[in-house]
């Protein structure tokens, strides 16, 4: 954007304006008409519903129908028993995903390796993993190629633009009495406005004591902020809360390839992961926007938008541009009201109200700050 109109009714005035973009570092104070904010700043706010950022264990709780039908990919979490209160909404779903579609499955007619934990661990790895050319396995890599995953899923409603990297923080339970380990990612503690896209290391550690991890650090998964999703090594996480997926190698189709016969249906990867994350009593977590933001300083100078085409202004009958009223001669007055951002190709791009009219005559000269957020 380049220019900037001055607009009252049946009447315009196109004034030019220079750009600065402030990318120096560190920024330098500068004069110009157009400020540009390359930075922008960060709108953060609780992530669960009710404006709270913080669930604990009460406040989980999944569907009895949804286990008994897509409950086999995986798990909405809700704050209240949905069956009981229809208006709950997924907070977060959890899911158990396998590379080779090892793990149990109620579903009948599955053919080996085509099973539900085959598709979860597909579809993730298709959204989230950047691939390249060297990469052929099509797996996720967390400290080396990993077949087995536990994914957290934050509702979309709930996410807003991301998850803000280095503000969650999430406990899982074990088997075991007293067994819990938290979670959160390495960008702990850092401050920083702009934490990137990740992928990011899932390590141990806090929110307030920051990342467990000095010179080396055990990463247990990856967290994706743009999507809001967390992807763990069941291996590396079972074996720190001695919990178990169950990843047997199971024969769906009654073939003689060696694999133990599923003869009774079980799914206990993506239960397995909610009850740990139920038991662990705690999952923080909070969203960020990120607002980008133009400054306009319109200067209007005392020569210009002084005159209008308003038929209240001029003089109609004699159709000469003529004042209406005399007394506007050699002194006349406007009223500004509103201001329009255009483009290079003069295209309205947005509008700008002012509180209360502005007085502008030959006299007088105006500056207006149109500050646009996006």
């Amino acid at each position: 954007m380049s220019s900037i109109q001055q607009i009252s009714a049946q009447n315009s005035s196109f004034i030019e304006f220079t750009t600065y973009v402030n990318d120096a570092n560190p920024p330098q104070i500068i004069s110009s008409d157009i400020i540009l904010n390359s930075v922008g700043d960060r709108i953060n706010s609780a992530m669960w519903a009710s404006g709270d950022t913080t669930l604990t264990g009460s406040e989980m709780h999944t569907s009895s129908l949804q286990y008994a039908s897509s409950g086999e990919y995986y798990l909405d979490v809700y704050r209240a028993d949905p069956i009981a209160d229809p208006t709950q909404v997924s907070q977060f779903s959890v899911a158990y995903g396998h590379f080779n579609g090892y793990g149990g499955t109620g579903l009948e007619g599955q053919s080996d390796k085509m099973t539900p934990t085959k598709a979860i661990y597909s579809q993730y790895a298709a959204l989230l993993e950047d691939k390249r050319a060297s990469d052929t396995d099509f797996k996720f890599d967390i400290s080396g190629s990993t077949d087995s995953i536990y994914v957290v899923n934050i509702g979309r409603n709930q996410l807003k633009e991301r998850a803000d990297s280095g503000n969650w923080e999430l406990h899982l339970s074990g088997s075991g009495a007293g067994e819990i380990i938290k979670f959160v990612d390495t960008m702990v503690g850092s401050g920083s406005n702009d934490l990137g896209d990740g992928p990011i290391d899932i390590v141990s550690g806090s929110i307030a004591l920051g990342a467990a991890a000095g010179a080396t650090y055990t990463s247990y998964g990856k967290f994706y902020p743009n999507h809001g999703v967390m992807v763990f090594d069941t291996v590396k996480v079972d074996s720190s809360v001695s919990s178990s997926a169950t990843i047997t190698q199971w024969s769906y189709d009654g073939g003689t390839d060696g694999y133990a016969p599923m003869t009774t249906p079980i799914k206990s990867g993506s239960l397995n992961l909610f009850n740990a994350v139920k038991g662990g009593n705690y999952f923080k977590a909070r969203s960020t926007e990120h607002l980008h933001s133009r400054t306009y300083f319109c200067r209007i100078p005392s020569y210009a938008a002084n005159h209008s085409s308003n038929p209240t202004y001029v003089n109609t009958t004699l159709d000469d541009g003529s004042f209406l009223h005399t007394s506007m001669v050699g002194n006349p007055k406007t009223y500004i009201t509103t201001v329009g951002l255009y483009d290079d190709n003069n295209e309205l791009l947005a509008v700008a109200k002012l509180s209360k009219p502005l007085l502008k005559s030959f006299s007088r000269e105006a500056l207006v700050r149109v500050r646009l957020e996006y």
